[in-house]
């Protein structure tokens, strides 16, 4: 599975670095309060997050649906604004394995 798809290496980054992972379920509303809570206590969160993840969406449907907000941050972007804000949201569809994984959780 991890090298199905792109690798991310957020090792210029300084600091430590955490992830929250899980295979989603109803509200899918952990991630939205752990990674800003987490991010609090000093350490950075690269989190990846899901789409359309059943009738309730995924993580990053939930912060598209805030006006303004934008989920769309390129590669570049994303670490840019990773070391300021201490935690972000990038999209899980990086690799051939996300998508089936979606693809079997949708089935």
């Amino acid at each position: 599975m991890l090298y199905s798809g792109e690798v991310l290496n957020h090792s210029e980054i300084p600091g430590k670095k955490v992830d929250k992972h899980s295979t989603g379920g109803i509200g899918d509303k952990t991630s939205l309060i752990l990674a800003p809570i987490v991010a609090a206590g000093g350490l950075t969160v690269p989190m990846i997050s899901g789409r359309g993840l059943g009738h309730t969406g995924g993580t990053l449907d939930k912060l598209e649906a805030i006006p303004g907000f934008n989920v769309n941050l390129s590669l570049e972007e994303f670490r840019r604004v990773l070391p300021r804000m201490r935690h972000g949201f990038d999209w899980a569809d990086r690799g051939d394995c996300s998508r089936r994984q979606k693809d079997l959780r949708t089935a």
